[in-house]
């Protein structure tokens, strides 16, 4: 159950992290990587999801996905396939 797994991390790094905001998209955010992370192989988001999924949560590593931020970096992994 990879789905619940991601999901439940990601609402748990907001918690355990104080400082950051919690805004009211962050559901829906949680709930597109919590379904794309295990079954996708790319997934582009924001800012702060990646940052949460790569560096905080190392889903990427775990679950073998490139995970962008921005156009650019999507365009050169678009490129490499």
């Amino acid at each position: 159950m990879p789905s619940v797994v991601i999901k439940s991390g990601l609402y748990a790094a907001i918690r355990w992290n104080r400082g950051r905001q919690y805004k009211g998209n962050d559901l829906h955010d949680f709930g597109h990587a919590s379904a794309a992370l295990f079954y996708c192989d790319y997934f582009a988001t924001d800012s702060g999801l990646r940052h949460l999924v790569n560096d905080d949560l190392k889903y990427d590593q775990k679950y073998a996905v490139t995970v962008v931020d921005n156009a650019s970096a999507l365009l050169q992994e678009i490129r490499q396939i």
